[in-house]
């Protein structure tokens, strides 16, 4: 696990090991799905230890904690993950970057069974956001880490980031932050989805300028 990216946990490990039953990781788990208190917002391509150190962090309040330092109730905390909420096989198995032979149905977006889709109505039943940001903050220019991230910020969802952020290069200040416009996406329809959602309600600019600022708080 210490060399994986997000992606490579799913593709290797959370879609093969939920094969058999065709659902989320989280059915797996002893005692089953619970109601999660903070959603972590995580771009895939980031290591998958940065994303357990990042929940670590944001529970417990230390930058870099141990586990052994962690108190039962920090231990305790839920948190909700795309990767281990969505069933892997309804959505993405089955394709050059994610192999498996489940046979099962795929439902997409606007679909009533599609997982993909569902996250602002999810964000209505959580208290808190977090964001596990990489050092070159590529996680800011992910549409749907950027999306989660207004969402929390408009429904005034307390959020903070989670991670070690390095102002330099191709982002030296939040200005240079890409526009959502910029922002990519694994699968283009989600890309389209967000944007014509933005454009019909908050507008591309003040999306813009809301991330933007809440990067500045985070960085003061």
């Amino acid at each position: 696990l210490s060399t994986m990216t997000t992606a490579e946990v799913v593709r290797d490990i959370i879609i093969p090991e939920t094969r058999e039953r065709r659902c989320a990781m989280v059915d797996l788990f002893e005692g089953g799905p619970r109601e999660p208190v903070c959603l972590m917002s995580h771009w895939w391509g980031n290591s998958f230890m940065a994303l357990v150190e990042a929940i670590m962090g944001h529970a417990s309040g230390q930058l870099l904690p141990a586990e052994n330092v962690l108190s039962e109730e920090e231990l305790e905390k839920t948190y909700w993950l795309c990767i281990f909420g969505v069933n892997q096989h309804v959505s993405i198995c089955g394709t050059a970057h994610n192999p498996c032979d489940c046979g099962s149905p795929k439902f997409l977006n606007g679909h009533p069974c599609c997982e993909m889709d569902k996250f602002g109505l999810m964000m209505q039943h959580i208290q808190e956001h977090a964001l596990a940001i990489d050092r070159q903050m590529v996680t800011l220019t992910r549409i749907w880490v950027l999306k989660e991230l207004q969402t929390a910020l408009a429904m005034s969802i307390p959020t903070e980031f989670n991670g070690t952020m390095s102002f330099s290069g191709a982002f030296a200040d939040e200005q240079h932050l890409p526009s959502v416009r910029e922002a990519e996406a694994s699968r283009q329809e989600d890309r389209h989805l967000i944007l014509r959602d933005i454009e019909g309600t908050v507008g591309i600019d003040v999306f813009d300028e809301q991330i933007r600022r809440k990067v500045r708080e985070e960085k003061a």
